[in-house]
């Protein structure tokens, strides 16, 4: 766990170091976050397609829930950097957040619930 809260201190004392390096090429804090949610879909959607189409994520419950929990977290990536870049304009906007926010919701409920079965099958907390 210590590994894990030092990787995450690490991260985040790296984008605020990097945040400098926004001024230096002339591009905006707001810019660059709306290029960095693309990043994130993008790279959530190449998840997501190796995971579903290489590996064997039907053998379980835990297999189940990651792809479900990285395809609901592709389509609220994809549907944030629409809203960032189009200005959150375009039609049903309300509507298509409202069914992409709930199934991100169910799905990391699922995961936690899923994650709380496998631990006490396995005697963990």
């Amino acid at each position: 766990m210590m590994r894990a809260i030092g990787g995450a201190v690490v991260t985040v004392a790296a984008g605020a170091l990097l945040l400098p390096v926004l001024d230096w090429v002339d591009v905006d804090a707001r810019t660059g976050a709306n290029a960095l949610i693309v990043t994130i879909a993008s790279l959530a959607g190449v998840f997501t397609l190796l995971y579903g189409l290489r590996s064997h994520w039907t053998a379980t419950h835990a297999g189940r829930a990651v792809l479900y929990m990285s395809t609901a977290l592709t389509l609220f990536g994809a549907q944030v950097s629409v809203s960032a870049w189009s200005g959150s304009d375009y039609p049903w906007r309300n509507e298509i957040r409202w069914i992409l926010y709930f199934a991100l919701a169910v799905t990391l409920a699922n995961l936690i619930r899923t994650l709380l079965r496998e631990q006490r099958r396995d005697g963990g907390d």
